[in-house]
């Protein structure tokens, strides 16, 4: 079991700092099994509202692990942490999934990452959500780049987020596919009935053994290979 840490604000921002200390409780070496999931920001400030109603467990998580964060300074650039975090990241063990970005700032992380050195591995962050809103003719504008992994969520299709269509060309279509729930709320299906439900879905849009065993499998291990 890998570790991750979000960089939210109860966690300690986006900080190269806040990194290094999960690191230290959970990262593995260059030359061990996997890398750390850095996810940035999943509080921000967004006009949409999930129609998905989550039960805290305490009272203060609404007091002090909701506050929303930003990747963005005032000019609408990407902050200066967030650069930092960049340039830290290129040379440790980890990957970065893209959290509730917003499409502009997405491709702004996109052409952050194109720009390194060293290659960043970046996931895109269930971009079906309407906070990002890229459907699959987006992502595939994207182009195919070994560093660059996109999430497909079948949330964000039982929310009504995204469509049978655009679903079913997201996992046939888009390169570097990694196909998860992103379930767990005690009202949703439980493991069993959602592979039921993904296998129905998988058959009906056509999806070969081949690509199933790749979006569910052998992508998610080749962006968490050292």
């Amino acid at each position: 079991m890998l570790g991750s840490v979000v960089l939210n604000d109860i966690a300690g921002g986006i900080r190269p700092s806040t990194v290094k200390q999960q690191l230290c409780y959970h990262g593995s070496g260059h030359d061990q099994a996997g890398r750390m999931l850095v996810h940035l920001p999943t509080h921000v400030i967004h006009a949409h509202k999930s129609v998905l109603r989550r039960e805290h467990r305490n009272p203060y998580v609404d007091e002090w692990a909701t506050q929303p964060m930003a990747i963005c300074d005032s000019s609408g650039r990407l902050s200066r942490d967030l650069h930092a975090l960049f340039d830290f990241a290129q040379g440790y063990p980890i990957a970065i999934p893209t959290g509730h970005s917003s499409r502009r700032e997405t491709e702004m992380l996109i052409d952050l990452a194109a720009g390194c050195p060293n290659p960043i591995r970046l996931m895109l962050n269930q971009p079906a959500n309407p906070m990002t809103g890229m459907d699959a003719q987006a992502l595939l504008a994207l182009g195919h780049h070994d560093w660059l992994f996109v999430e497909q969520t079948s949330l964000t299709v039982l929310l009504g987020y995204q469509d049978n269509d655009d679903f079913y060309r997201v996992l046939n279509e888009v390169p570097n596919l990694i196909y998860s729930s992103d379930l767990g709320q005690t009202s949703q299906m439980i493991p069993k009935e959602w592979i039921t439900w993904s296998n129905r879905h998988f058959n009906e849009a056509g999806t070969s053994e081949t690509r199933r065993e790749e979006i569910r499998l052998l992508n998610p291990l080749r962006m968490l290979a050292p």
